[in-house]
């Protein structure tokens, strides 16, 4: 898209392209972005086809949370709304999460409860570098800034952030967090984009 400079007077023209392959260093981070994602999910499945372990659907360090998601599915495909799992007496089903409503769906026509789970891996990992990356365009012109920005939000972190801070380490089982993330981000990312358009053509036309 070619953008006029205010007033139709002759001036540079700026060009935007917002498609992903107008750099072609972007594709290479979300394939990286990718790999990284699923490294433990085939290290999983490798374990199981080569030494005949039983795949459980889990694929994130703390076991606890993965079946607790895989409960709650298992819960939505019968009532919809799930019930506190973690207590011993029985709760009210008054539990509504729109990702796992669509994965209990899943279930119930057929599909197993883990494999109901990771179909969201995908739609997690895909947001979140177009989150980032919407962001990211939108508080950066200049390329080289954009490629190490992108590079950085999705890789980056201290010794203090490894784990629960850490966006990778996110990836590995806990994708209902991540799709929350992907989200705010993208929000973030279009409102940013709304301020910085604003703030241009309140310069425009003060030029004029």
């Amino acid at each position: 898209m070619t953008v006029p400079p205010p007033g139709g007077r002759s001036r540079r023209h700026v060009t935007k392209d917002t498609s992903l392959t107008a750099d072609p260093v972007e594709p290479a981070v979300l394939v990286a972005f990718a790999v990284m994602s699923v490294w433990v999910l085939a290290l999983g499945l490798w374990w199981t086809v080569t030494q005949g372990r039983i795949r459980t659907g889990v694929n994130a360090v703390y076991i606890q949370d993965v079946t607790q998601y895989l409960a709650w599915i298992r819960e939505a495909s019968r009532h919809v709304l799930a019930s506190d799992l973690l207590v011993s007496r029985a709760t009210s089903h008054d539990y509504l999460q729109p990702a796992i409503a669509v994965s209990g769906a899943l279930v119930a026509f057929g599909m197993a409860p883990w494999l109901a789970l990771l179909v969201w891996q995908p739609v997690a990992v895909g947001g979140t570098f177009l989150a980032v990356r919407s962001l990211v365009h939108a508080q950066l012109r200049a390329r080289t800034a954009r490629r190490a920005a992108l590079v950085l939000a999705l890789f980056g972190g201290s010794i203090g952030t490894f784990q629960d801070m850490w966006l990778p380490w996110w990836r590995w089982g806990y994708v209902f967090g991540v799709l929350s993330l992907a989200a705010r981000l993208r929000a973030s990312g279009a409102g940013a984009g709304r301020d910085l358009a604003a703030a241009r053509l309140l310069r425009g036309a003060r030029s004029r």
